[in-house]
């Protein structure tokens, strides 16, 4: 079985996890946007915002250093993750501190405030989580990362409803994620023991390396913050918090699509560390194209539907009164389509340790981005966040594929690209016919006739089908 292969079929799992865990959070979401109504999923999205804010600045970049480190030739798997997680507890702690201290300094009601506080504890298990993820891309053994990952939304979906029940607020929504979370971590830190023994080790010498090596990734990611969840912030700030829940509904759900192609991708950066590293350059090529191919084939169909049911979908979703958050997702989609391949291209910049060539590009965007942000969303409010936030993200694709192509010059494949673009128009065309129907059946219609066509295009074929789903034994080293 080829390493593509192995890709391919943690990819189908992750797929198949993953759709059973966005099911799950997407019920979830329906609960808490009817639950809280607009102005109070505001609140919560307000929170998670802000939160997000530091926990991601606590990772220091380590959650993507820590899959580049173990990947390397020789290293002692074992120690480093175990400093790893070290420094992640570490660095987690010192945020869970000045969380109360910072969100005291914002002009937000006492209920947004103590929300964080209990967002806080729930992103701090978080984060300590994220550190086993780098074992699981390492040995292409998704398929228990995926099952912690249902387990979660299952306990999340649970906690909303009795917490819907008992009509505990949005506090009692925040609470869910502590106690999923909770499980999650426990699972993962399990699964991980099994392939990798961790255990508490603080070797200053391995944490300089690792900080090191992260310091221009969390330089980048601090900056990418500032524009990526600044909008949120900035409309928080000066329009009401009903907008912001009309606005974060979308967000959401687009959310969920990009977690799941960082996953998938997550299993890429390993392999072109390595590749790299050996100087494999033909490699390398197929593994950048299988992520091109992958992103192609979900992007396109992604747009149509997008266009058509984007509106109808979020009605279905988060309830009539989230109307306007269809119209929000059109614009959004672009700037989701971007993020997608800006991480591939971004991940060989890392694989290739040339992360410093990127921050002067996150610069110029955060600079750019948070001023048209304060001009324009004040008085626009959510279109003008939408908008801006295309942009901005648009700006990081071509930053990120004009410095890989400095590090390594790749020429994409595009035949899968055109068999996409023509199965998207007939998906197109039969969405055109049935966009009056139930919001499920239009989706599973234009689904369908993507497929096929894509099939009779010979986008994939049963060939390709058979070898990913034979399940065979292979060294994961």
């Amino acid at each position: 079985m080829t390493v593509t292969t192995k890709i391919a079929q943690n990819t189908v799992v992750q797929i198949i996890g993953r759709g059973i865990a966005v099911g799950i959070a997407l019920i979830t979401l329906a609960i808490t946007t009817r639950y809280l109504g607009t102005d109070g999923y505001g609140a919560y999205i307000t929170i998670i915002a802000f939160i997000q804010i530091f926990s991601i600045l606590a990772d220091l970049g380590i959650q993507m250093t820590s899959v580049q480190s173990i990947s390397e030739s020789g290293v002692d798997e074992s120690k480093i993750l175990s400093n790893i997680f070290s420094l992640r507890v570490f660095t987690a702690s010192i945020a869970l501190i000045l969380t109360p201290i910072i969100i005291f300094l914002f002009p937000y009601p006492i209920m947004i405030k103590i929300g964080v506080l209990i967002a806080a504890i729930a992103f701090f298990i978080a984060g300590l989580s994220s550190v086993f993820t780098g074992v699981f891309l390492k040995k292409l053994l998704m398929g228990r990362f995926t099952l912690t990952d249902i387990v979660q939304k299952v306990i999340t979906l649970i906690v909303v409803i009795l917490a819907v029940y008992f009509n505990l607020g949005l506090y009692g929504i925040l609470l869910a994620l502590i106690i999923a979370n909770l499980f999650q971590f426990l699972l993962l830190f399990s699964f991980s023991q099994k392939l990798i023994k961790i255990t508490w080790q603080i070797d200053f010498l391995i944490w300089k390396k690792i900080l090191s090596k992260s310091l221009p990734i969390v330089t980048t990611i601090a900056l990418n913050l500032l524009y990526f969840k600044g909008d949120t912030v900035i409309l928080s700030l000066f329009r009401s918090q009903q907008e912001v829940g009309l606005y974060g509904a979308p967000y959401r759900v687009l959310e969920v699509l990009i977690n799941l192609i960082y996953l998938f991708l997550g299993l890429l950066l390993p392999l072109m560390t390595l590749y790299y590293t050996n100087k494999n350059w033909e490699a390398l090529k197929k593994i950048i194209q299988l992520g091109y191919d992958i992103i192609t084939l979900i992007s396109f169909p992604l747009i149509v539907g997008g266009l058509f049911v984007g509106p109808k979908l979020m009605s279905f979703i988060a309830g009539e009164n989230y109307l306007i958050s269809g119209h929000i997702l059109k614009i959004l989609i672009p700037a989701t389509i971007a993020i997608f391949f800006a991480a591939i291209f971004g991940y060989l910049i890392v694989a290739a340790n040339q992360q410093k060539r990127v921050i002067k590009f996150y610069v110029a965007n955060a600079i750019i981005s948070l001023t048209l942000y304060l001009i324009f969303i004040p008085k626009y409010g959510y279109w003008a966040a939408a908008i801006i936030t295309v942009f901005s993200e648009l700006f990081i694709l071509f930053s990120a594929i004009y410095v890989a192509q400095k590090i390594y010059r790749f020429k994409a494949d595009l035949s899968l690209t055109k068999k996409s673009f023509l199965a998207s128009m007939a998906m197109a065309i039969a969405l055109y016919f049935v966009v009056d129907l139930h919001v499920l059946f239009s989706m599973s219609i234009g689904a369908s006739v993507y497929l096929v066509i894509l099939y009779l295009l010979k986008g994939f074929s049963k060939e390709m089908i058979k070898e990913i789903m034979s399940f065979k034994k292979t060294p994961t080293n």
